[in-house]
């Protein structure tokens, strides 16, 4: 109430904000986000939720990976659900819970140098399972994968030719080049594939996407990225091309 004014409005507000994350397959009914058949959800879209969660680590660190607490002058105790915080090495949060429609959950996240892995279990029997199975998760995230960087010189960008222009020709660069998680077994198979057509026509404007340069691991496709000009190049005319024959001349 104190953000939005009431319950109502903050939950608009929780549902607009999670579709501007991605999160496609929620909707929330109220502002804990559960006890109501209405209200849904995926796993993916939580993890989604907890990827931005992770931005905010100096925030709500403190909150989320205290294992025990008290409040009320000691006169009430708070335990964590997720005991995973005392122990499990370079943990950041998330939330542990339960309910008799979802089961045993647990949204987990944890950091080791620059890597962050997240794991995400909905309807486990029992908190064993839940806690058990999200440690395996992000074991296997840790051991059999790593961050990889694509690698695209910049060498294979050669200007493009442009028809109709007052230049024959026109820069290109990649848009920035983003880390992808691969299984460390397959770091190799990365394939890069650059799509760009023979010649573009005149007028281009700067930042003006000409082609693609995409990823591939086999034959998976990851991500593509634009190729854009790096510049403007307006379109001839007679007397641009006047101008032009008039200072070849005087040369």
């Amino acid at each position: 109430e104190a953000v939005s004014d009431t319950e109502e409005k903050f939950t608009d507000d929780m549902n607009a904000r999670a579709f501007e994350l991605g999160m496609r397959d929620t909707r929330y009914v109220n502002a804990s986000g559960y006890g109501d058949e209405k209200s849904y959800t995926t796993a993916f879209d939580t993890a989604l939720l907890c990827a931005e969660l992770a931005k905010f680590d100096g925030l709500l660190g403190k909150y989320m990976t205290s294992w025990r607490d008290v409040v009320r002058n000691g006169q009430t105790e708070l335990v964590n659900e997720n005991r995973l915080v005392k122990d499990y090495e370079g943990i950041i949060g998330f939330k542990a819970g339960f309910t008799e429609d979802s089961g045993a959950c647990i949204a987990i996240g944890a950091k080791r140098g620059n890597t962050t892995f997240i794991a995400v279990i909905f309807g486990a029997k029992d908190k064993e399972e839940r806690f058990k199975t999200a440690k395996e998760l992000l074991h296997k995230g840790f051991t059999e994968y790593q961050i990889t960087e694509p690698f695209f010189s910049g060498q294979y960008l050669k200007p493009l030719e442009v028809k109709r222009g007052t230049t024959h020709a026109v820069e290109i660069e990649a848009n920035r080049l983003r880390s992808v998680v691969l299984n460390k077994n397959k770091t190799e198979d990365l394939t890069t594939v650059m799509v760009l057509p023979k010649y573009v026509t005149a007028p281009i404007k700067k930042g003006q996407i000409l082609g693609y340069v995409t990823f591939f691991v086999g034959d998976t496709f990851i991500y593509e990225t634009p190729l854009t000009a790096k510049s403007d190049v307006t379109k001839q005319t007679f007397n641009n091309a006047f101008k032009t024959l008039l200072l070849n001349l005087l040369k």
